[in-house]
């Protein structure tokens, strides 16, 4: 099991890149980055400040553009 693991998220069966907590979190990684959706700005926070538990992450605010 994994960090995330351990925080609720769930790894995708059909891309390993890909985490989901309930219907409506959802976390993609691509190397290095990290882009997470979630439907509120709270829950946002709230699992920022989760992953920041376990990993050194940096948050460079709201994505512009995603290929």
């Amino acid at each position: 099991m994994n960090g995330l693991e351990k925080l609720g998220w769930k790894q995708s069966p059909r891309d390993q890149c890909l985490y989901s907590m309930g219907k409506d979190q959802h976390l993609l990684i691509y190397v290095d980055d990290l882009l997470m959706v979630t439907p509120t700005l709270a829950s946002m926070k709230q699992r920022k400040d989760d992953l920041s538990n376990v990993l050194k992450i940096k948050d460079l605010g709201e994505i512009n553009e995603y290929i």
